[in-house]
């Protein structure tokens, strides 16, 4: 069962690719692993070494942890960050059906941002 971050008090969503250098990428991986706050992390091949997923509660929440969490990693080059705006699937579960969001599912590939029926 997935459960939306949102209702459990975690509206923001960020993907994080890092790129740490080879020797400091397992002290990386573990620590995001342990971060309470991270629901995906794992070890990539490409131009980041690391992906992580975490969610937080809010804009002041998401900036301690990069100044602080991230900032306090070793051997970190450099990262890129993206907030989601919209889900539209997780965890192979449509957000059509979520009837835990309040306001509704939205789909942002419309031009009205509302979800067409069948």
């Amino acid at each position: 069962m997935e459960i939306e971050p949102a209702v459990l008090g975690f509206p923001i969503t960020a993907l994080f690719t890092l790129d740490v250098r080879p020797q400091h990428v397992p002290a990386v991986l573990t620590a995001l692993g342990e971060h309470p706050h991270g629901r995906f992390t794992a070890m990539t091949a490409g131009p980041a070494s690391v992906l992580h997923h975490g969610v937080f509660t809010d804009e002041d929440h998401l900036s301690r942890f990069v100044t602080e969490d991230l900032g306090a990693l070793p051997g970190i080059n450099g990262l890129n960050m993206s907030t989601t705006l919209s889900v539209l699937r997780r965890q192979w579960i449509d957000r059509d059906e979520d009837h835990l969001l309040a306001q509704g599912p939205r789909n942002i590939l419309s031009p009205s941002g509302v979800l067409a029926g069948p």
